[in-house]
């Protein structure tokens, strides 16, 4: 917390409290006095508990109430965004009144550039106006260090009197996971105009647990404000992550086998982070359960892991038909990790074609069933593995997302031969 030079004496402070026009958040002043609007204890008391020596951001800080609230209580900075220049010159003279020195930015926040992460990132009651809101998560979501807090507005009864939905259309949306799309047309005549989008908390739960796997925990929380919900979303923490790539049937599973066994060839070996073998492993596919566990059975959605192994085929974009990695979920876990090492597997063509070969085999000895998709993806890849550059297109491919994604990661290729 920094301290300004600058000392408001009571008359000042009156003065300004008579010719501005504030609202909304209510902010403490000295001798007694206060802007108008709602005081929030609870909600501090909530997403504040654990932020001393911690940055803040706040997104739609309006008078900086949050920012304020965070620096009393501990936190080593706090940065607030907020679209209205006049609300930022007002935020800078209410702080400057209580003696705090949070920064605040005339910005919106689907236009500014944020150049660093933050400890914890706040955006309560800002998404429902945006153009682009699940962008904004996204963006928001990789801006935050260790927790996430946000507030929505929904399809509760009194947001949805706003928009005009009857109580069975409204009880029947609440329990989807929907964003509703109201008009959006500003207008002064009737401001609720200019919010566009409604979020159900399923609909945020899909988003922030499905689509991206940045966090261990997800908790929504009723809000005492305007009838909405809070979600407080904390990061997942990996101190070492070894990532075991390489294409469909390069033997992942017999090296991963081979690591927990102990059997591993001593050069290879020695090119993985110490005790790996006793990480939990898990496979991509795998974290697409509610529950991610590891192949053990053992938790992943904890808030902090020692080290994971993850197994990853290099083809799941093929297989997706997404086409990038960067759209593939599991790339979070890289996201979410202090230190990382890529293993990649690396069979010469016809060895891999033959790998191929005897896994279809067996998986059609076993009578195992496929969906039709399914199918004509594998007969597509066998196609591909007896193209000569097949796999090294997508092994090229692999290593330059990782250069620029985690150039910083620790890469070595292992050739199957060796094993």
């Amino acid at each position: 917390m920094t301290a300004l030079n600058r000392t408001w004496t009571k008359p000042e402070i009156e003065d300004f409290l008579a010719r501005e026009r504030l609202s909304y958040q209510r902010i403490d002043l000295p001798f007694g006095l206060s802007t108008p609007g709602d005081r929030r204890p609870e909600m501090c008391d909530l997403i504040f508990r654990d932020v001393a020596g911690k940055s803040v951001l706040d997104v739609g800080s309006y008078l900086g109430y949050f920012c304020q609230e965070a620096l009393r209580r501990g936190a080593t900075s706090a940065h607030g965004l907020e679209v209205d220049p006049e609300k930022v010159r007002q935020s800078h003279a209410l702080a400057e009144m209580n003696g705090l020195a949070p920064v605040f930015t005339a910005a919106d926040i689907e236009s500014f550039e944020l150049e660093r992460a933050y400890d914890v990132v706040l955006c309560l009651n800002v998404m429902h106006h945006l153009f682009d809101p699940v962008g904004a998560l996204l963006r928001l979501a990789r801006a935050a260090r260790h927790k996430l807090v946000l507030e929505f507005a929904s399809i509760n009864p009194r947001d949805g009197r706003k928009l005009g939905l009857g109580f069975v259309t409204r009880r029947l949306i609440a329990r989807l996971p929907v964003v509703y799309v109201a008009p959006g047309v500003a207008s002064a005549e009737q401001r609720t105009n200019a919010q566009k989008y409604f979020f159900t908390p399923e609909a945020v739960q899909n988003i922030l647990r499905h689509h991206m796997k940045l966090f261990s925990n997800v908790q929504l929380v009723p809000s005492s404000f305007k009838q909405r919900f809070i979600v407080i979303a904390t990061r997942r923490r990996i101190r070492k992550l070894l990532v075991v790539s390489g294409p469909t049937a390069a033997g992942k599973t017999t090296f991963l086998a081979r690591l927990r066994a102990g059997t591993l060839p001593a050069e290879t070996r020695a090119a993985l982070p110490r005790d790996c073998e006793k990480w939990p492993q898990i496979d991509a596919a795998g974290l697409a359960r509610a529950e991610a566990r590891a192949l053990d059975g053992s938790p992943i959605d904890v808030p902090e892991l020692d080290g994971l192994v993850l197994e990853y085929d290099i083809l799941r974009p093929l297989e997706s038909a997404t086409h990038t990695f960067d759209r593939d979920q599991a790339m979070d876990l890289l996201d979410c990790a202090e230190e990382i090492h890529v293993a990649s597997l690396r069979p010469e063509p016809q060895q891999l074609l033959r790998q191929y070969e005897a896994s279809e085999d067996a998986a059609k000895h076993a009578g195992r069933k496929r969906r039709p998709l399914q199918q004509w993806h594998r007969e597509m890849l066998l196609a591909h593995y007896r193209a000569p550059d097949f796999e090294a297109s997508w092994h090229a491919r692999w290593q330059s997302y990782l250069a620029s994604k985690h150039a910083s990661a620790k890469l070595f290729d292992v050739r199957l031969p060796a094993l």
